[in-house]
């Protein structure tokens, strides 16, 4: 399904992009290089940063462009489908029992005569 498998890797690049992108950009400046800070000054400043979110004085040095997730459903032609639960896992359907208790549950749940 080339549809199919061209929806998945659009998806994947752009989970990937986010990656990038937060990787790249989401890293405000240390007050040093990390070279010349001692391991307690790392610890202190790695404890104060959020990194879910990009500071506002923190400029941009790479432009990655992420598809937004709105993006990505657009241009696709698939379309949602019912899904039917089968209830395969009532007993142990290695045995006699367990096999008719799951064809009495599909005959149940498709409406179909019980003989």
């Amino acid at each position: 399904m080339p549809e199919h498998k061209k929806l998945w890797n659009d998806w994947c690049d752009q989970y990937h992009l986010e990656l990038i992108d937060k990787n790249l950009n989401g890293i405000p400046t240390p007050p040093k290089p990390f070279v010349e800070m001692e391991e307690a000054e790392l610890n202190s400043w790695l404890s104060k940063v959020d990194f879910a979110k990009l500071e506002d004085g923190n400029e941009r040095k790479f432009k990655v462009t992420v598809p937004t997730k709105q993006e990505l459903c657009k241009n696709s032609q698939t379309t949602k489908t019912d899904v039917i639960n089968l209830p395969l896992s009532l007993e142990d359907n290695s045995t006699l029992n367990g096999t008719a208790s799951i064809f009495e549950e599909f005959s149940i749940f498709f409406s179909l005569p019980k003989k």
